[in-house]
């Protein structure tokens, strides 16, 4: 008889696990994670909306149409920075969820700042017919990265993208001014090099790298330790001359350093006041929030 029991309690613990392992059931079947998924999403917690994207899909397989579970899962994937993992997940082979990956992969590559790649993803729809809404949609990313890589004739040469609707998508008056700023900033860059040579000349490299006021503070510093380093020796007063020498030649070559490092700083604070202007008058989020809704899970309509 203790047997007996023993095999019946075995039976039933292995019969609730059983059931802890399979779907679960009252309060969670598929349409009550998809919609927390699409709240989730809605509220911009896209990591936590794919994770639980990716339990549907554990849970009852082939419930959402494997295209849909493609684009929406790339696109909480950009929501949530993981742009490298948007980019490794490559493009369908055909489909509209080719074109749709097409433009959250180029959307990856331009927040990495890999504008060369983006430009190429952007560049599928010829072997693709993405339609007027992705199409505009690639060819706006591609403009974007051509502008952003300073190929700026290169980039006024594009075809208007194919508008959905007449005079949609595409401001050629806005493009030109955009192009316009855009060669206006490029044309304003300093070169790094040039900057360390006429640091050679204190503070000059400092004015040249657009930092007037850090080159007059280097100009006086370095003329002041120079003097008072001409004055120490011609006193006889050599320990203090080479301290001050020393001190004369470790901020003179600070200051040439220094130029080059703000030639840097100078050109990195153009191209993203570019950047920023391209995506004010782009508008990529728009587009990817349209991908989400006809081709991904939604938000939803509550």
């Amino acid at each position: 008889m203790p047997c007996a029991a023993r095999a019946v309690a075995l039976f039933a613990l292995l019969c609730s696990a059983g059931a802890l392992a399979g779907p679960p059931t009252a309060g969670f079947g598929p349409e009550d994670i998809l919609g927390f998924s699409r709240r989730l999403a809605r509220g911009g917690e896209y990591f936590r909306a794919h994770t639980e994207l990716s339990r549907l899909n554990s849970y009852y397989p082939g419930y959402i149409d494997p295209g849909v579970l493609r684009v929406s899962e790339l696109f909480l994937l950009y929501g949530g920075g993981r742009y490298e993992s948007v980019l490794n997940a490559g493009l369908p082979e055909s489909g509209p969820g080719r074109c749709a990956a097409a433009v959250l992969s180029a959307d990856s590559a331009m927040a990495l700042g890999d504008y060369e790649r983006a430009l190429k993803i952007s560049r599928i729809s010829p072997d693709a017919p993405c339609g007027p809404f992705l199409g505009g949609a690639l060819c706006r990313r591609a403009f974007m990265s051509l502008v952003l890589l300073g190929q700026t004739d290169e980039a006024a040469g594009l075809p208007p993208p194919e508008a959905e609707e007449p005079g949609g998508g595409f401001d050629p008056d806005a493009h030109a001014k955009l192009l316009d700023y855009a060669r206006a900033g490029f044309s304003d860059l300093r070169s790094p090099r040039a900057a360390l040579a006429l640091g050679a000349v204190p503070g000059l490299g400092y004015a040249y790298a657009g930092n007037l006021q850090n080159g007059v503070i280097a100009f006086i510093v370095v003329g002041v330790f120079s003097a008072l380093t001409y004055f120490s020796f011609r006193t006889d007063n050599a320990p203090l001359g080479i301290v001050f020498g020393a001190t004369a030649a470790v901020f003179y070559g600070g200051g040439m350093v220094g130029a080059y490092r703000e030639a840097l700083r100078y050109n990195g604070s153009i191209r993203e006041r570019i950047r920023e202007t391209v995506y004010d008058e782009f508008r990529p989020d728009a587009d990817r929030d349209e991908i989400f809704r006809r081709y991904g899970i939604g938000y939803g309509g509550y």
